[in-house]
């Protein structure tokens, strides 16, 4: 797999924007994770007679997840296009190669891109503009 350049800023805009980044941003605001914690401590509070003691951070890490799974998986399929054209130039394999793949290895393949030091530069880089 080849090293992120410039030019792969681009498609890796267009995926994020049609994923759901930002909805994402709007569900994350402290605002909102303060009322699920609240809403969760309120629910334990309810729950503690009927089960052991439950850490609320994982459960609020486990809703947050779900909720962030849940847009991602929503809007995936408006980026396939996207999604296999830049997974293509950066894996140096065809699409159809791609579409072959076994489903795991397939998302091995966008782990592998995500987990790349460049793309972790991205987004510290992109973050400066919300500060």
């Amino acid at each position: 797999m080849r090293k992120l350049k410039s030019t792969d800023i681009f498609p890796m805009v267009g995926i994020l924007n049609k994923i759901g980044f930002s909805d994402i941003k709007d569900m994350l605001t402290p605002e909102k994770v303060k009322d699920l914690m609240k809403a969760m401590k309120n629910q334990d509070k309810e729950d503690k007679e009927d089960e052991e003691d439950v850490d609320i951070s994982t459960i609020l890490g486990f809703n947050l997840i779900f909720e962030v799974a849940t847009i991602i998986f929503a809007n995936l399929i408006k980026c396939k296009d996207d999604l296999y054209t830049f997974l293509s130039d950066v894996s140096e394999q065809s699409i159809k190669e791609l579409e072959d793949l076994p489903p795991a290895d397939f998302l091995e393949l966008i782990i592998e891109v995500l987990q790349k030091p460049e793309f972790g530069d991205f987004f510290k880089v992109v973050s400066k503009f919300f500060n």
